[in-house]
């Protein structure tokens, strides 16, 4: 072994503590140039009695905050564990809140926070093996949009494409045409909730696609080091980067103490072990897709039976009401159709 492996926890903070190492990073990956950086403190508590927060990498970078963290091993809870570290990130900023001083009417004066000084948060989950179910994605974002929007989207009725006239394309137009309005309504701020973004980056598929992207190198490169085997050779492309000659130093061999080696060998055992466990779930998985599969088609199967069914009875100058009851489609859907 060359490098210690980079995606084990130990070793990713031990890099990304270097602050030029994690905006190298966040430029490459985010594809922006980093004009305002200033590190943040990674371990908090929200309240007294709050049990211990703490990020694997914490910053503010161009108004906004920051956090870098790195999911090594299979968990259920991750979707929730991240998204409170994203909110946790959020509320930590009223800590540097500025107070300012509200006029009332009755003549009093009262002291508030100042929260036109919240900033957008961005939290960045490198994800080693999981990739949570996205085949062919190399990182999706979350972020906070109006629920019209996923209403829109899952309107399947709106959406039967088999269906689609000049009649009803109108409508499908006219209902974007809301959606963006809503969409694009700034009034005091509204905008800020989409400025706040959660992306999960899946190195297993980024290190098998075949997009060049400024960010892939180092997926790239902390898959060479997954290898217990890795050489010198394995990373001479990236001894000529400055970033990643630092890194190259940080994680050699020669720089591991007795303890670092110890703690390899432990997480390779438990690596072992969870696997394992990945592999059963995966082969459980495979079983309850093919039964879900099934099910799927046939509720797909009915529904565009009911809609041929519909149409031809709409053709036939029926009765919408008759058409209802004689399908289970509501009148609304009938007249769409």
């Amino acid at each position: 072994m060359y490098l210690a492996p980079l995606n084990y926890d130990r070793f990713f903070k031990r890099v990304f503590s270097h602050d030029h190492i994690a905006k190298r990073f966040l430029e490459d990956f985010l594809q922006v140039k980093i004009e305002e950086f200033q590190r943040l403190p990674e371990e908090n508590r929200v309240t007294d009695d709050a049990a211990k927060v703490i990020f694997d990498y914490r910053c503010k970078i161009n108004g906004q905050y920051v956090t870098i963290d790195m999911q090594q091993w299979y968990k259920t809870d991750v979707v929730r564990r991240f998204y409170l570290y994203h909110a946790v990130n959020t509320v930590l900023q009223m800590e540097s809140m500025q107070n300012k001083t509200v006029f009332m009417k009755s003549g009093l004066n009262i002291t508030v926070k100042d929260y036109q000084d919240l900033a957008p948060v961005l939290t960045v989950i490198w994800m080693v093996d999981d990739i949570l179910h996205f085949k062919n994605e190399n990182y999706v974002t979350y972020k906070l949009l109006p629920e019209a929007v996923e209403v829109f989207l899952a309107d399947n009725i709106l959406w039967n494409l088999k269906t689609v006239t000049k009649q009803t394309l109108k409508p499908l137009l006219e209902k974007r045409k809301q959606i963006l309005k809503i969409m694009q309504n700034k009034h005091k701020d509204l905008e800020f909730m989409g400025k706040n973004k959660i992306y999960f980056l899946f190195q297993h598929n980024i290190v098998k696609s075949q997009e060049i992207k400024p960010y892939r190198r180092w997926f790239d490169f902390a898959e060479r080091t997954r290898n217990e085997n890795n050489i010198e050779a394995d990373f001479e492309s990236y001894t000529a980067d400055p970033v990643f000659a630092d890194i190259i130093r940080i994680i050699n061999r020669q720089k591991l103490t007795e303890e670092d080696f110890s703690y390899i060998e432990s997480e390779a055992k438990h690596a072992e072990q969870i696997q394992r466990f990945i592999d059963g779930e995966q082969k459980k998985g495979r079983v309850e897709g093919r039964l879900e599969g099934i099910e799927e088609g046939r509720i797909e199967g009915k529904i565009e039976g009911k809609i041929e069914v519909a149409q031809v009875l709409k053709k036939q100058g029926i009765l919408f009401e008759i058409i209802a009851l004689s399908t289970g489609l509501s009148v609304a859907e009938i007249e769409q159709l």
